[in-house]
């Protein structure tokens, strides 16, 4: 058993259940009304050759964090991979029990299709923030593992259907899991998710952080399907009326709190959740929000083989930082053409937004961006002594120079 854990009345629960509420109803008021926020993590614009001669140059921004290597911390990600076995042994036996004629050869199948691959930067985001707060022992780690392949199952069960939501061909260079399998795939999502509770129950049920750590699941997976719903709701609307601060609002609740929560469940888990300051969210919410801005980038200006995935936010319609943006800058006629042609699926019409995009400059606005971004969050996480936010600083240098 980890000594280090916390105890936590069901008093304090509820009232810290009451304070996450009112705290993301903060979030979504304070980081999505952009135009009426002047703060640190608003950037200013910089010319293009101020940019171009920059040490962070074109050539390393487009070498995405998608493609990114485990380069910065081999040691810790060849620590983290060597559980996977494990997981897959202890879900394959888990399935046996109810279907003895499978031999979890099933869940096995999906388990290695849709789990492996990709950066893990989660499931690494938990480990690592653990092991700085927590005593080091073969014990603790392999608990502090277990719960970052979790954080990865439920990260993957929430990309098999985002894939399905958007139609999108290629997930990690391959095709799609639905692409293969059919709609099971819902119920291999499913299954994904749910087989996270069932690791959780057998491996944590013991300790006494075990309920936190069932409800910052719940609470993440409600949040993310709350941003699902809006995601797909945009598509729907007309696109000269998307605004920042929608956008945000979106990307806020997709992807920040699944940044968040790795580092809040190691910080539980270590019995160090006094260390969660205010200041280490307001920072991983902005990151969480720039991690979304940057697969809205790449989504149309990421090749196949460095991004594995093939880009559809033009053809469905979707709400993202370039058609915002490219709303601020372009003109009457180009917004004409805009709505003409956004949310079709013809090859014609998506060649022409992406001309609209080229026109105002929107690709050396992101990099623009980007550039800011990544100086003012490295300034700003530099300058703190707080762990969950030293350990980003190797998730941001991943995203922002393909590390």
């Amino acid at each position: 058993m980890i000594s280090t854990f916390g105890y936590i009345s069901r008093e304090s629960s509820k009232a810290l259940l009451r304070t996450s509420v009112l705290s993301h109803r903060r979030y979504i008021s304070k980081f999505c009304k952009s135009s009426e926020v002047k703060n640190k993590f608003e950037f200013k614009k910089i010319s293009k050759n101020e940019f171009k001669l920059n040490n962070i140059s074109r050539a390393l921004a487009t070498k995405t964090y998608a493609k990114a290597s485990s380069a910065a911390i081999p040691e810790t990600f060849q620590e983290f991979m060597s559980f996977y076995p494990n997981i897959v042994e202890d879900l394959k036996e888990k399935v046996k029990i109810y279907d003895p004629f499978g031999g979890g050869k099933h869940i096995e199948g999906v388990l290695q299709y849709n789990l492996l691959g990709g950066k893990k930067n989660r499931g690494m985001l938990l480990y690592e923030t653990f092991k700085r707060m927590a005593p080091v022992s073969s014990e603790n780690l392999r608990s502090a593992a277990y719960l970052g392949w979790c954080v990865e199952l439920f990260q993957s069960a929430y990309l098999m259907m985002d894939d399905i939501m958007d139609g999108s061909l290629y997930r990690r260079g391959k095709p799609c899991w639905y692409k293969k399998v059919g709609l099971t795939a819902l119920n291999d999502a499913n299954m994904l998710e749910n087989a996270a509770y069932q690791l959780l129950k057998d491996h944590f049920s013991h300790l006494s952080c075990y309920i936190k750590l069932m409800e910052l699941f719940q609470r993440s997976s409600f949040i993310v399907a709350v941003g699902q719903e809006m995601d797909a709701k945009a598509t729907y609307q007309d696109v000269l009326t998307f605004t920042m601060e929608q956008y945000r609002g979106i990307a806020l609740n997709k992807a920040s709190d699944s940044i968040y929560l790795p580092m809040e469940m190691a910080a539980y888990l270590a019995g160090c959740q006094d260390q969660l300051t205010q200041h280490t969210k307001d920072v991983t919410m902005e990151i969480g929000i720039f991690a979304a801005i940057q697969n809205d980038y790449l989504d149309c200006y990421g090749k196949i083989e460095d991004s594995g995935a093939t880009g559809t936010d033009i053809q469905t319609g979707k709400c993202t930082w370039l058609a915002v943006n490219f709303l601020q800058r372009a003109n009457e006629a180009q917004k004409k053409i805009m709505k003409e042609c956004y949310g079709k699926s013809d090859e014609a019409s998506i060649r022409r937004v992406k001309e609209l995009y080229n026109e105002v400059s929107l690709e050396d606005a992101y990099f623009e961006f980007e550039k800011n971004f990544y100086t003012t969050v490295k300034k700003e996480i530099g300058q703190s002594s707080e762990i969950p936010l030293q350990v980003c600083l190797e998730i941001i240098d991943k995203m922002c120079l393909g590390q």
